[in-house]
């Protein structure tokens, strides 16, 4: 095996529509194929009582409005960025669900940089948006919220009117089916209020 394999960079991505699970690796532009991408744990939320989100979980929560489903693209990386993984999230317009994932990282991290496609109109504003609470490897909290790259007409912020559907009580229970506890749905809610609307796009923070 040459140090060009060796060090060629992988990219897999992993597909996770309704708390099941695809891989995808390939194989036309990356010599290295690793099947040790970050896993879906599931569409539960762990719940931070008592510091309680384990070591290099990543909890990812989504926000669509639109018809059909949409799909966020977020790179990972590892070993100082030579091994790199795409972890891919599908999900439906929040009247319907508003999207939890939780990732055991096993190493890897956010590099910044996202993709969203699939987002079709149909109203007001549309668009897809996204929070993440991550827990890394020394048990330090990050998090972070999609946001525009320039200002818009239209309030695209989840929490602000036209955007203030399915945010509480019993619908926000039945718009997270997989969440089992309040504070999962309290860390759901906590997260994905202020984020942002994005377009179909390649971005990165």
């Amino acid at each position: 095996m040459t140090i060009k394999t060796i060090f060629s960079l992988l990219i897999v991505s992993v597909l996770f529509s309704a708390c099941t699970q695809t891989t995808h690796n390939d194989y036309s532009a990356h010599e290295i194929l690793d099947s040790d991408s970050p896993p879906l744990i599931g569409c539960d939320l762990s719940s931070n009582q008592g510091n309680g989100i384990p070591f290099e979980r990543l909890q990812l929560i989504t926000y669509y409005d639109g018809l059909d489903q949409a799909t966020l693209q977020i790179e990972v990386e590892r070993g100082g960025g030579w091994r790199s993984s795409w972890i891919e999230v599908r999900t439906r317009s929040f009247g319907i669900e508003i999207g939890t994932f939780e990732f055991d990282l096993r190493g890897y991290r956010p590099t910044g940089r996202f993709r969203i496609g699939g987002v079709i109109e149909n109203g007001v504003v549309d668009g897809l948006a996204f929070a993440w609470l991550w827990r890394d490897q020394d048990g330090h909290y990050r998090s972070y919220r999609s946001e525009a790259r320039s200002p818009t007409s239209d309030a695209r912020i989840i929490g602000i009117w036209p955007l203030l559907q399915n945010l509480y009580g019993d619908n926000l229970v039945n718009v997270t089916p997989h969440v089992t506890t309040n504070f999962g749905r309290g860390q759901a809610r906590a997260l994905i209020l202020g984020a942002e609307l994005l377009p179909n796009g390649k971005y990165s923070k």
